[in-house]
């Protein structure tokens, strides 16, 4: 770590040069083991590899940290969909496997998703640039791994199609990450999380008075005022934006700009203001917004009350 320190400071092996370094050896090692069914060296592979990026992001590359889960997630899903339409197709076919994609073919899709904010950062400003490389890229590596006897390719005239679909996905993949990089920028903005956020939350509710508990011993990064109105009366003296019915039945916050946030929305400006915009960032990535917000309801409506 010393090392990685050292040369990335002193820009001698820059952070970006790393990245790539590493996934291409990676890429390298998990077809190569995978192809010949060496299952646990190819998850020792793909964890080392997908870890050790994490901890270099950490500690070198927020902006690439903050939102490199989710991102991770996304291209999983694109690569189980994509590999899953690929076979069923007829289109290619894998040693010993007939209905899913192998493990270690999976892991690459994840673990190429680490290269987007780092050595291949510039696909993000160009998206006919991105499709085009996505699809060179994506038929060339079936090709390689071919040769590494880790795919056979049934249809020769289905090179079009692997560009097409590669080509898709990693746009695809690059417009979430525009998104997630978005997102970013708003949960870490200073002027933002240093305008006083005013949250109202139900102090009768042990879970509730917990987590907020947990929040306000946290390093606090923002402006937080942490209140629990015991009526009508009282609140009104805060904002007539909302009832206090509506306050004990889901958290609520206002901000400098008079600006309501519910569920979700306020639990995000919370972690943003409480050292942990990655969990912000996640918590309103796009199709995961969905599933924590009804998470929270069902939660919210399930809660006991004291």
């Amino acid at each position: 770590m010393t090392l990685f320190k050292f040369c990335n400071n002193s820009l001698l092996i820059p952070s970006y040069l790393i990245n790539g370094i590493l996934f291409g050896i990676s890429w390298l090692l998990l077809v190569t083991y995978g192809a010949h069914e060496f299952i646990w060296i190819s998850l020792l592979i793909a964890t080392s590899y997908f870890l050790s990026q994490i901890i270099l992001f950490s500690k070198f590359d927020r902006n690439s940290f903050l939102i490199c889960i989710p991102l991770s997630i996304y291209a999983l899903l694109f690569g189980l969909i994509q590999e899953m339409v690929f076979i069923y197709s007829g289109i290619l076919s894998y040693p010993n496997e007939s209905i899913f994609p192998p493990f270690w073919l999976l892991a690459l899709y994840p673990l190429f998703a680490l290269t987007l904010n780092s050595s291949l950062s510039f696909l993000n400003k160009n998206i006919v640039l991105t499709f085009i490389l996505g699809g060179i890229g994506g038929t060339f590596s079936y090709i390689l791994i071919e040769q590494l006897d880790g795919v056979l390719l049934l249809v020769p005239t289905g090179y079009p199609f692997l560009f097409t679909s590669s080509g898709l996905s990693l746009t695809l993949l690059i417009l979430l990450n525009r998104k997630l990089i978005s997102l970013r920028k708003k949960y870490t903005d200073p002027k933002q999380i240093k305008k006083l956020l005013t949250v109202f939350f139900d102090k009768r509710c042990s879970f509730c008075s917990h987590e907020m508990q947990k929040l306000q011993n946290r390093n606090q990064t923002g402006e937080v005022c942490y209140a629990c109105p015991s009526a009508d009366e009282d609140l009104s003296k805060v904002t007539t934006a909302f009832t206090y019915k509506e306050a004990m039945e889901t958290i609520h916050a206002i901000d400098e700009d008079n600006k309501v946030l519910t569920g979700t929305a306020t639990i995000s400006a919370l972690f943003a203001r409480t050292d942990l915009p990655w969990i912000a960032i996640f918590l309103q990535a796009p199709g995961f917004f969905y599933l924590f917000e009804f998470g929270y309801l069902i939660s919210a409506k399930c809660r006991r009350r004291t």
